[in-house]
C-alpha cells in the first residue's frame, strides 16, 4: 500500500485499512510514495493500493512530491522487460 500525505489523514485511513486487511490474511506492506525510486521498485508486487490525499488545493502532498516527478518524466521505462 502506498501513500502519500500531508496532514496524516491518507496515513491514517492507510493504517486502519492495513490491519483491516491483515485481519481477512492479506500480506500488506505500507511505504509512502517517495519511497518508490524507480519502476523496478514495484515490479514484482502483484497488487499496489494507493491512498492519496491532495494537499492545498490539489496539490501533491509532501510524502509523495518525489514519485509524482518520477512518474511523470517522459523518459521513464515503462513497459516491461523480458
Amino acid at each position: 500500500m502506498l501513500v502519500g500525505t500531508d496532514t496524516g489523514n491518507a496515513m491514517d485511513l492507510s493504517q486502519r485499512t492495513a490491519t483491516q486487511m491483515r485481519a481477512r490474511g492479506f500480506a500488506v506492506e505500507l511505504l509512502e510514495l517517495n519511497e518508490i525510486g524507480d519502476m523496478a521498485d514495484l515490479e514484482n508486487r502483484e497488487h499496489v493500493m494507493l491512498i492519496v490525499s491532495t494537499a492545498g488545493e490539489g496539490d501533491m502532498p509532501a510524502t509523495a512530491d518525489s514519485f509524482w516527478e518520477f512518474i511523470n518524466d517522459p523518459m521513464i521505462e515503462t513497459e516491461a522487460q523480458p
